[in-house]
């Protein structure tokens, strides 16, 4: 056996697994700090005594303040993370007057108005107790929508909806920690 050819295979197989080591890791850095979720502080709706965040950071357009939205009582907060494989649609939505129906209920109703199947239910246990709901459009080639629900004191209630073209499970783990985030004043909220 010839001594210095061996080393000589032995030092690059090492210098090659290093190398190849040290890309793994460069990936999983990028991997982690691309899909990295930064909450925005929280964000006031000072009629309804409520505050939320949204992601913000890398990527994300956010809205720092809710607005009004066509109706009386209805305010949205929204944000989007657009392209590069993975796009994300984020909104609030506040009903201050919601005509009276469980959290379930108008999760299987939205997921009918939008033509599609629940393929996963939850629940969410921040402090607005919110009922989820993953949905998939009927006839879609890809995209999932994850829509939650909390009934809050006074006929009001909380919708979080998330739509995603890419990565769902990035998208779940968005919504979890979003959909967390929401506060209510005491004396505001009910189960």
């Amino acid at each position: 056996m010839n001594l210095p050819k061996l080393k000589k295979y032995l030092t690059a197989d090492v210098v090659f697994m290093a190398v190849f080591a040290a890309s793994l890791l460069a990936a999983r850095f990028m991997v982690t700090s691309k899909h990295k979720i930064v909450l925005s502080e929280p964000v006031k709706l000072e009629s309804a005594s409520l505050s939320v965040c949204v992601p913000t950071g890398s990527g994300w357009q956010s809205m720092d303040k809710w607005a009004a939205a066509g109706k009386e009582g209805v305010y949205i907060l929204a944000a989007a993370m657009p392209g590069h494989g993975t796009e994300i649609l984020l909104q609030w939505r506040y009903i201050g007057k919601a005509e009276p129906a469980e959290p379930q209920s108008r999760l299987v109703k939205r997921a009918g108005e939008l033509n599609s199947e629940i393929i996963e239910a939850g629940q969410l246990t921040g402090q607005t107790q919110m009922q989820w709901v993953q949905l998939q459009p009927s006839g879609s080639s890809g995209g999932d929508i994850f829509i939650g629900c909390s009934k809050l004191g006074y006929g009001q209630v909380l919708e979080l909806e998330v739509v995603v073209l890419g990565n769902p499970l990035f998208a779940k783990r968005i919504f979890e920690k979003v959909g967390e985030s929401a506060t209510v004043e005491k004396g505001m909220y009910y189960e």
